[in-house]
């Protein structure tokens, strides 16, 4: 079963969807009643995926600055990861045995950043963001035995760098399939007259490794996975 809502973070989002924190009280909330059993818990997997909702709005206040350095942010980053930590031990008071928590892909790479200069290159400031949010998990979590952290990063910058043999199937690695005409619109957008505010590489989708502004296509996940299946499998034996 999923409790994931889409545009939520570890902290309130604009969308004000539910936090993390807000998800796993809702959790404990079934199983207070009786919904979700503990034994249920009993060789289950859980899986904590928190995905840069929190860090995007601070990495557009970077702007096209020349500076690298993300000093300023480290104490929010390491509100972030306190928080994940947090609700990771709440998982395991209620009795979950195993957990997976994805790290932070590099967001710096996403098409919304990689626009500013024609989806040429990733984004310095959101992929130090990234960087210093996965230390930090990995220093918090990383000896835990019950908990994997799933190396998403790693992962898409092996695709995006060529150092994996099936990056060569992506030409397009950092321009999105579907792409907003509007820069405050989204794919798949249309007017009051149901025109078409988006533009659709039809002829090149499995070539693209993003589909829109954030999210990799199915070919894309299906790379990412083909990297990460090993490691999963044996945490889960």
């Amino acid at each position: 079963m999923t409790l994931a809502t889409v545009g939520a973070g570890v902290f309130d989002t604009p969308d004000e969807t539910p936090t993390l924190g807000q998800q796993v009280d809702t959790f404990k909330g079934l199983m207070y009643d009786g919904f979700i059993s503990s034994t249920r818990l009993d060789g289950a997997f859980l899986l904590v995926a928190i995905s840069g909702n929190d860090y995007i709005p601070k990495i557009n206040l970077f702007g096209n600055t020349s500076t690298n350095s993300i000093i300023p942010l480290t104490p929010y980053i390491e509100n972030v990861t306190n928080e994940i930590v947090a609700n990771v031990h709440r998982l395991q008071k209620l009795g979950a045995q195993k957990i997976l928590v994805n790290n932070m892909h590099p967001l710096g790479c996403m098409p919304r950043h990689t626009r500013v200069n024609n989806h040429t290159r990733c984004e310095s400031h959101g992929n130090l963001i990234a960087t210093a949010h996965n230390s930090m998990l990995q220093q918090k979590l990383g000896n835990n035995s019950n908990v994997l952290i799933v190396d998403l990063y790693t992962a898409f910058t092996n695709v995006i760098n060529n150092q994996t043999p099936d990056s060569q199937r992506f030409t397009f690695k950092l321009a999105p399939s579907c792409e907003a005409n509007d820069p405050e619109g989204f794919c798949g957008y249309r007017d009051g007259s149901l025109d078409d505010f988006y533009m659709l590489d039809e002829d090149h989708l499995f070539k693209h490794f993003y589909w829109d502004d954030m999210h990799p296509t199915s070919a894309g996940w299906k790379a990412v996975m083909k990297q990460l299946e090993g490691s999963i499998k044996s945490f889960m034996s």
